[in-house]
């Protein structure tokens, strides 16, 4: 488990999203008679980042059960989707209510907040009693790693699409094997290297996430290459080559960040082209993102 301490979020922290993550880390409880106060923790996961923080929620309402109640341990993260784009500072002073039902080895929590119930269920130690309680979130950023239990990243927009995208895939490659070739128009801006914002765009992003899955290997990454046409000087367009691999590079990591050490990106700008400069298709076909899988050797060595 990562050690948990306070400190001031980062620029990630504060990237928005609508799929979120919650889990349960444990509660504690004690009361006379019906009234009581507590401490519920809990671990929050943006599902676009990856990343986490604890927070607690002080409570006081009324419950069942013996003076003193709780329980410890991790659950799964339950998904959810919020109203609006939020990040990790829009929770934070939340006021929430939970109702806890806690047995010997399993409890259920559900946690209402903004017209949005989260139900999280979970196994771990417990003092059998039954709760419902307010109080507000205060969060405790620490090194952003998740300490709940199972989670997928996931997009925030809806890539649900009747037929897939085309990939086009050139089987000639390092090392005899695969690349991907993806066609810089769908993915940016003329002259531009942030990520176009469609469901086109992400759609095939994440066929790329897909294939790269099925060719994952502990002794093979991948190299990441950005590819222009030869309108502007070398120089400009080896930089913005450059960013435009970094860019499908952090969305991809954003989803899978796991792979962090196994990517490396290049600018190659104008200087490979696959068709002629001299047509507007040609020039087309040159604005382009390819994506090659490669021993880890000679990622090192790039």
């Amino acid at each position: 488990m990562a050690t948990r301490y306070r400190r001031n979020p980062t620029a990630i922290d504060r990237k928005t999203s609508r799929r979120w993550g919650l889990a349960s880390l444990g509660s504690v409880g004690a009361g006379i008679g019906k009234a009581g106060a507590g401490l519920q923790s809990f671990d929050l996961l943006n599902l676009r980042t990856g990343r986490a923080h604890t927070f607690t929620v002080a409570t006081q309402g009324v419950g069942l059960g013996p003076p003193v109640s709780g329980s410890v341990g991790a659950s799964d993260y339950e998904p959810f989707t919020t109203p609006r784009e939020v990040n990790f500072m829009d929770f934070d002073g939340t006021f929430m209510t939970i109702r806890e039902t806690n047995g010997l080895v399993y409890s259920w929590v559900h946690v209402s907040f903004w017209g949005i119930t989260v139900d999280i269920s979970g196994g771990g130690l417990s003092i059998p009693g039954f709760g419902v309680a307010t109080g507000n979130a205060e969060f405790h950023f620490s090194d952003g790693k998740p300490v709940g239990g199972d989670y997928e990243l996931e997009p925030d927009i809806d890539l649900r699409i009747r037929e897939p995208l085309p990939v086009r895939v050139r089987l000639a490659a390092p090392e005899d094997d695969a690349g991907l070739r993806l066609p810089g128009d769908v993915l940016f801006g003329f002259d531009q290297y942030q990520l176009r914002q469609t469901t086109e765009t992400h759609q095939l992003l994440w066929q790329v996430i897909q294939a790269m899955e099925k060719s994952a290997s502990s002794d093979h990454g991948w190299i990441i290459e950005g590819h222009t046409d030869s309108i502007g000087s070398a120089s400009y367009n080896k930089g913005l080559a450059r960013r435009r691999a970094e860019s499908v590079a952090n969305w991809i990591l954003a989803f899978k960040p796991g792979w962090r050490g196994d990517i490396r990106t290049v600018g190659e700008g104008e200087g490979r082209p696959i068709a002629s400069n001299a047509t507007e298709e040609g020039r087309a076909r040159n604005r382009r993102v390819e994506i090659w899988r490669m021993p880890k050797k000679y990622l090192d060595a790039s």
